[in-house]
């Protein structure tokens, strides 16, 4: 029996720390053109602890797991193109939406519920 969120329970929370990525992001840049050479930074452990959370609940022990992935490396799904990730039959995984990403996450729980 798989025990994880709901899409509405995960959606929730993938929009959340998608908007808070982007403050982040935007205080950034903002901060570049003040004289402080871009060196500011803000902590913030919520999205980090999120993504721990939800990385164990959806039992994804990759080294780089894939809502990480999708958080950091694709901009929240923005950067995402068909050969971004490849499963191990060459065939692309879509992973531009928060569905995709849910999607995906569920097939990879499936997967190793069958293990």
């Amino acid at each position: 029996m798989m025990n994880i969120l709901t899409y509405d329970e995960f959606e929730k929370i993938m929009t959340g720390v998608a908007n808070e990525v982007q403050f982040q992001d935007k205080i950034y840049e903002a901060m570049k053109g003040t004289g402080m050479n871009g060196n500011y930074f803000r902590d913030v452990p919520t999205v980090d602890t999120t993504l721990m959370l939800l990385d164990r609940i959806f039992r994804d022990d990759a080294e780089y797991p894939l809502i990480d992935y999708w958080v950091f490396e694709l901009n929240c799904g923005e950067n995402w193109s068909p050969s971004s990730v490849i499963d191990d039959d060459g065939n692309s995984i879509p992973l531009k939406t928060i569905s995709d990403l849910y999607d995906e996450l569920v097939r990879q729980y499936a997967n190793k519920e069958k293990e």
